[in-house]
């Protein structure tokens, strides 16, 4: 089994992710949206996993776009491990704008249609402009199988109005 590495960087011009360089066509993709578009794949069949490691590199911008984990294949093996990077992760004393953040405006934040999806050390903030607008992350329960296995782990989940989840 192949751990698949990529990496996204919010001070990258974009790239295919296959390093955490901030240029060129190796370079880190600019946001996790970028990223699940380019890399949706049959983990399962490929006997691989896939690892995305998320910073900040020499910035401190936010990812700003939401996006939605689908068309994946994948199994209890074949997972997809979205990671902060060292350095970037969530720290327990409060919210850090210098570490990556997915901070989305009126959108949500995720929309997970696919198992075996584990998130660790982010930081993910709704940031609301109309009292209930949506929801900072979304599980579709179909077509998700039993059990969904979705995990955060170590992450600081916001939303700037109280009348969001």
């Amino acid at each position: 089994m192949a751990e698949i590495i990529r990496y996204v960087n919010t001070a990258s011009s974009g790239g295919d992710g296959t390093t955490n360089a901030e240029s060129g066509a190796n370079a880190a993709y600019a946001s996790l949206s970028a990223w699940e578009a380019a890399e949706q794949t049959d983990l399962e069949t490929a006997g691989n996993w896939h690892h995305v490691y998320v910073s900040t590199g020499s910035g401190t911008a936010a990812d700003t776009t939401g996006f939605t984990i689908d068309g994946w294949t994948t199994g209890a093996s074949n997972y997809i491990l979205i990671e902060a990077a060292d350095g970037d992760q969530a720290v327990k004393t409060g919210w850090d704008a210098t570490r990556y953040r997915l901070e989305v405006t009126d959108e949500r934040a995720v929309n997970i249609k696919d198992d075996f999806v584990r998130f660790k050390g982010l930081q993910m903030r709704l940031l609301v402009s109309t009292p209930g607008y949506d929801d900072l992350i979304y599980i579709q329960n179909y077509p998700l199988a039993d059990p969904n296995d979705i995990r955060f782990i170590d992450c600081r989940l916001q939303a700037s109005h109280a009348d969001h989840r």
